[in-house]
């Protein structure tokens, strides 16, 4: 379902050789050379968008002129409000990369630089290039990619993705990173195995370095020990190493602004992964899940319907879709949203989320017998989903102890807390409140 993170940096010098980085006069060079092969020729519009990225980003170094709109607007004459239905630019840089891939494959097999753009980016690399190197490359954004689609069997596969690459160079943190962040994503999804869940927290136990695997630690330190301090000075560090790492941004946003009720700063740091990995589906539902948080519904909803015009099984979208139906009191178009959302997941991964997002609806939709009979006939793995189904039923005493078995297990979903209740009658909730306050998570609600 989702494509890839969008590893989305001018330069990952751990993706390539320390050599020194070619210089825009080589970036020049290798575009001349390119741009005159028999492969591009005859490919005007391949060559003029070729030229317009590499200008951009490996001469100019303007990260944000290589957003959508900026690309579409200057390139295509389409204006960003044409985008939804014309995604000139995304099908015109896919056409880009394997016209690329057809050109270093025939007569450029022997060049010494190479132009790759790592999907989820608009913003070309040159990079040195070696068999060795080219395989390491391709294990890691092969597991990634496998990664983002977040079913237990893709992910497993992500983890054997990152073991090829752990057995070409042992030493690269990437490897480590990806092994950590598959096996959190199987936490989350409640199918891990306890060696599994033993060899996450080992391999957190150990030093981290370098933007992937020190984001991956603050990840791990937001959601599988809800300490949002520790994440927060992890995913800094991410950030200080390589400010152009979307992931740290996206991350920071969710597991150590968020909980702590710093929704603008939040919401602002989302906007910095959105513009460095505008393809990013998995950013682009999380920035619409902020948006409603902040009370931009009209927003949240565009975003989740860009998302669905891609993959129109995305689970997130459609499952944040009905969040916010919820939050309007649409429920019809809530309970369809939610429906649909349970309807594209394979296996266990989420299901508890989205069930409980449903039996939510139900409740605030006055059908009580139904959410009570999901409610009490399901078997919870994480008490997080309890806590959402009793808010909604008005059970705040019994929401506050659910809340407190999920403080104690450090469940995962947590960071999400703060925002359970989007208006609750005053008082009501003071038992819950307290349970967050105590956990360092600061709500997000109104009362009435």
């Amino acid at each position: 379902m989702l494509r890839e993170e969008g590893l989305i940096r001018r330069r990952r010098r751990s993706d390539y050789p320390r050599a020194m980085p070619p210089s825009v006069d080589d970036a020049r060079a290798v575009l001349a050379v390119v741009l005159s092969s028999a492969t591009f020729s005859r490919a005007p519009k391949q060559r003029r968008l070729l030229t317009h990225l590499v200008e951009k980003a490996l001469v100019e170094g303007d990260v944000m002129a290589l957003k959508e709109a900026v690309v579409a607007s200057e390139l295509f004459s389409v204006s960003p409000s044409e985008l939804a239905e014309n995604p000139i630019v995304r099908v015109q840089v896919g056409r880009l990369r394997k016209r690329l891939d057809r050109y270093y494959a025939g007569e450029g097999k022997g060049a010494a630089f190479r132009f790759v753009i790592p999907k989820g980016s608009y913003g070309p690399e040159l990079v040195p290039f070696s068999p060795d190197q080219t395989e390491r490359r391709r294990a890691y954004l092969q597991g990634r990619e496998l990664w983002w689609r977040r079913t237990e069997a893709d992910i497993r596969a992500a983890l054997e993705r990152f073991d090829t690459l752990s057995e070409l160079d042992a030493a690269d943190p990437r490897a480590r990173s990806g092994h950590m962040d598959c096996l959190l994503a199987l936490v989350l999804a409640g199918v891990a195995q306890p060696a599994e869940r033993s060899r996450l927290l080992d391999l957190l136990a150990t030093p981290a370095q370098g933007p992937e695997l020190l984001a991956s630690h603050g990840l791990a330190q937001g959601m599988l020990c809800a300490d949002w301090h520790a994440a927060e000075r992890a995913l800094v560090a991410s950030i200080a190493a390589d400010p152009n790492y979307a992931p740290a941004h996206h991350w920071q946003a969710m597991v150590a602004l968020l909980p702590r009720g710093r929704l603008r700063e939040a919401n602002a740091a989302m906007a910095t992964a959105h513009d460095l990995a505008p393809l990013s589906l998995a950013v682009q539902t999380d920035r619409a899940l902020l948006c409603g948080l902040a009370g931009e519904w009209d927003r949240a909803r565009e975003l989740c319907r860009e998302v669905l015009t891609l993959d129109r099984h995305h689970f997130r979208a459609l499952w944040y879709l009905g969040l916010a139906a919820v939050s309007e009191h649409r429920f019809e178009d809530a309970e369809q949203h939610l429906r649909s959302a349970l309807a594209g997941l394979s296996g266990r991964s989420f299901r508890d989320h989205i069930l409980a997002g449903l039996a939510a609806c139900l409740a605030r939709a006055g059908r009580r017998s139904e959410a009570l009979a999901i409610l009490v006939s399901h078997a919870w793995s994480d008490p997080f989903d309890e806590t959402q189904v009793l808010v909604a039923l008005g059970d705040m005493k019994r929401a506050a102890a659910a809340a407190r078995r999920a403080v104690d297990r450090h469940s995962p979903f947590l960071f999400f807390a703060g925002g359970l209740p989007t208006v609750v009658p005053e008082g009501a909730a003071d038992e819950l409140r307290q349970v967050l306050l105590d956990a360092g998570i600061q709500p997000l609600w109104s009362t009435r």
